[in-house]
């Protein structure tokens, strides 16, 4: 049986499969080919659609999401612990070099003014995992350093609060939760990201068909990407492989979700067989490996 340590090892590995996976159909916005895609290659890695946004990735390549990532797991490997100076150290390295993708609104903001952008996207939220191999954090602890790392870049109260919100969440499962009670039993100590959660239950009547005929957003401000992740984890919570795939069908901000369901469903449910098969073809396999070493 894994100890606690490799299960997060396993959830961070999970984290960047599935972020190489959804980044083959982020910002498409055309969900009729994102559905003809899925039906040629199923849960196979494929090069980025949106050429423009991402004019050099290919299969096997992880996201700017997934380069902010890595700089946060490089950064907690030296001291075990949360260095916001030394994060940030890293991190801007990633952009002073000729960056080849996409670089997104907060961290241009950040950047030239050395201050956090009030931007409401949730995509920090999907780069916590790494922060989950700090040892012997309390619930408020780890809040508190899931906050300060959010707020690097986004200055935004939703945001933060929804961070909070998913390790609150996870806490609650690790301890026997099932996942509707435990979201239920907590929502309401999040006041600025609860609206979200509560639209994201309400879409879990609908099929994945009537939700996409309601034609919902699924861009990358947290008002659309927020109640959509709820959706995916509770009708889905039970197929992993479902959820990481109707997460791309539905387009917009894929890696901006997806690393908050890989999250989720790393910690509590596991490895599935799908991102063992993603990991496998990481061209950063290699980098990663090296620095999960040292845990």
């Amino acid at each position: 049986m894994k100890n606690e340590i490799d299960k997060i090892k396993d959830t961070i590995r999970l984290c960047f499969g599935a972020d190489a996976y959804s980044l083959g159909y982020q910002w498409t916005y055309d969900i009729t080919g994102n559905l003809e895609q899925f039906e040629k290659t199923g849960l196979k890695l494929i090069d980025p659609m949106a050429i423009k946004y991402h004019p050099a990735r290919k299969a096997g390549d992880i996201s700017f999401y997934g380069d902010q990532q890595l700089a946060l797991l490089e950064s907690l490997d030296e001291t075990k612990a949360y260095s916001e100076a030394r994060f940030l150290e890293i991190w801007e390295n990633i952009w002073r070099i000729g960056y080849n993708d996409w670089i997104d609104g907060a961290t241009k903001i950040r950047l030239a003014s050395k201050h956090p952008s009030n931007s409401s996207d949730l995509s920090p939220v999907s780069r916590i995992a790494p922060l989950f191999l700090i040892k012997d954090l309390t619930l408020k602890e780890m809040q508190d350093i899931v906050e300060q790392y959010i707020g690097v870049t986004h200055n935004n109260l939703e945001v933060k609060d929804f961070g909070k919100f998913i390790v609150h969440l996870i806490y609650e499962l690790q301890s026997g939760g099932t996942l509707m009670s435990s979201i239920n039993k907590i929502k309401g100590d999040y006041p600025y990201c609860n609206k979200y959660i509560d639209k994201g239950l309400d879409y879990v009547q609908y099929s994945w068909k009537e939700l996409l005929e309601k034609e919902i957003d699924t861009s990358c401000p947290i008002e659309a990407s927020g109640p959509l992740a709820i959706y995916l984890l509770c009708k889905y919570w039970d197929s992993p492989s479902d959820m990481f795939a109707y997460n791309n069908i539905f387009d917009g901000d894929t890696c901006g979700r997806v690393g908050i369901l890989a999250l989720v469903t790393g910690l509590i449910k596991g490895f599935p067989a799908c991102g063992d098969q993603w990991y496998g073809q990481l061209k950063k396999k290699d980098l990663l490996e090296k620095v999960l070493a040292k845990f």
